[in-house]
């Protein structure tokens, strides 16, 4: 197809003649599983990211088969160190160069509007409609799911869906004017769970994991978000209270806002402090450590009756103007 010829031609042209121009750029093997490696006997795909003369504040994004250099991957995304923060369209392809995924993602790196993904051999897998709701939450509107032949499961929100979160987490069942109704079943490597939904609402539910121990639930433990005592808002006032502009960003007249991530772990304690967006000059590290200092403990999170690690995103407002 001259269109993937041409993707094919144009980042590699972008990513290696960036290479004869700036040391920074380097190549990142991947496993399967798109951990980094240092192993290249392991690698099952390379990532590229480059700076976008054309888009000053974002960073070209590509990933790269290993021995085929076939396209896997490709996005704008705003930190070069961390692949999830995409803004724009994403492509993603399959082995043999059939597009696998075309998705749009807004400024908070949620899934926008209309996204298409399509089976090895070129068939329409889905297409689905996203609109992103409040605490990161989003509806999905289901216009089509189909097997790899063709044949129909979902069409305008009605029918029998198989949605596939992995390969090895699956859940299916009705859907009714794209709302869930009826007897919905599910598996992972962990567990598998039997619910009934009656108008898109919980009624009841029982998971069994691994080692065979049962756990019923419902609507009110179906899902529940972790939360810090006394709100968000508590927690960034003790983070701004422990903030230590650093001097350099101070003479620079930095101001703006750092975006840390962090998993809140099944005990409700904190890990795993990242920086997904930094204004540089210490900013990014400072506010690190400002979260480092908090000791209180969240409600940890919970899914279908049990305590789960979660991911959480905090944007801390810097301005040397209060």
């Amino acid at each position: 197809m001259k269109f993937k010829a041409y993707l094919l031609f144009f980042f590699f042209g972008l990513m290696y003649s960036s290479f004869s121009t700036a040391q920074e750029n380097k190549v990142i093997h991947l496993d399967k599983k798109g951990k980094p490696t240092k192993d290249e006997a392991q690698s099952f795909s390379y990532r590229i990211v480059v700076k976008d003369p054309a888009q000053p504040n974002l960073f070209r994004y590509a990933e790269f088969y290993t021995g085929s250099d076939v396209v896997k991957t490709t996005a704008w995304i705003k930190n070069a160190s961390l692949p999830h923060t995409a803004v724009g369209e994403k492509l993603t392809y399959h082995v043999n160069g059939q597009l696998h995924t075309r998705e749009q993602y807004n400024e908070k790196y949620q899934l926008v509007d209309t996204a298409y993904r399509y089976y090895a051999n070129g068939v329409t897998e889905s297409i689905k409609i996203y609109k992103p709701q409040k605490e990161a939450k989003q509806d999905v509107y289901f216009v089509l799911t189909q097997d790899s032949l063709g044949n129909k499961e979902v069409i305008h929100g009605n029918g029998n869906l198989r949605y596939r979160f992995s390969a090895d987490n699956i859940e299916e069942g009705p859907l009714v004017n794209n709302k869930k109704n009826g007897e919905w079943t599910g598996k992972s490597k962990k567990s598998s769970y039997t619910e009934q939904w009656e108008n898109d609402v919980l009624i009841s539910g029982v998971s069994t994991d691994s080692t065979g121990t049962i756990t019923t639930y419902d609507k009110d433990n179906y899902e529940v978000s972790p939360e810090y005592p006394g709100g968000i808002n508590a927690l960034r006032k003790i983070v701004g209270a422990n903030y230590r502009y650093p001097a350099k960003a101070v003479r620079e007249g930095l101001s703006g806002t750092v975006i840390l991530s962090f998993l809140v772990e099944k005990d409700g304690s904190m890990s795993t402090i990242k920086i997904e967006q930094d204004l540089g000059s210490g900013t990014g590290e400072a506010a690190m450590d400002a979260l480092r200092q908090v000791r209180q403990k969240w409600s940890p999170g919970i899914l279908r009756g049990n305590k789960v690690r979660v991911a959480y995103r905090l944007p801390i407002t810097l301005s040397l103007n209060q």
